[in-house]
């Protein structure tokens, strides 16, 4: 299981979709055996304010065994040890339990909710805003 950046002479791609990058941005692909199982991002980079977002996709099949934690690890890793920044942050679904449980083990905290925020399948969905910073992430590596 590693990580690798999606980054191939400035454009993105994964299968037959391709994307710009640029500075506010960072894309990981997620493999195992050179199989591609889901994607990281760090997005809305900002090195003003030192903070960005983290977004993470596992494909449904490979839910379960490792994947999300390992990738999820290691980008905030990256995000504090080679970007330097202060506070990566999070939208989560308030009725997704699954995933705000896996943040939460993470260290990350609720800062706070945001009213229909997503529109998903006919309706609006309410979203928690979650982060941690940098002095929490060393604190949690400590012990």
């Amino acid at each position: 299981m590693h990580l690798h950046p999606a980054l191939e002479d400035g454009v993105f791609s994964l299968g037959n979709n391709k994307f710009l990058l640029d500075e506010t941005e960072r894309r990981f692909i997620v493999e195992d055996n050179d199989f591609p199982v889901g994607i990281v991002e760090l997005v809305e980079i900002n090195f003003i304010h030192r903070n960005c977002e983290i977004q993470i996709i596992i494909k449904p099949e490979f839910g379960g065994k490792g994947y999300a934690k390992y990738a999820f690890q290691e980008t905030i890793k990256y995000a504090f040890e080679i970007l330097n920044m202060h506070k990566v942050y999070l939208y989560v679904d308030t009725e997704n339990d699954k995933a705000f449980h896996i943040y939460e083990s993470q260290g990350f905290k609720v800062d706070g909710n945001f009213r229909e925020h997503f529109y998903t399948n006919g309706t609006y969905r309410d979203a928690y805003l979650m982060s941690i910073l940098k002095r929490e992430w060393l604190k949690e590596r400590e012990s």
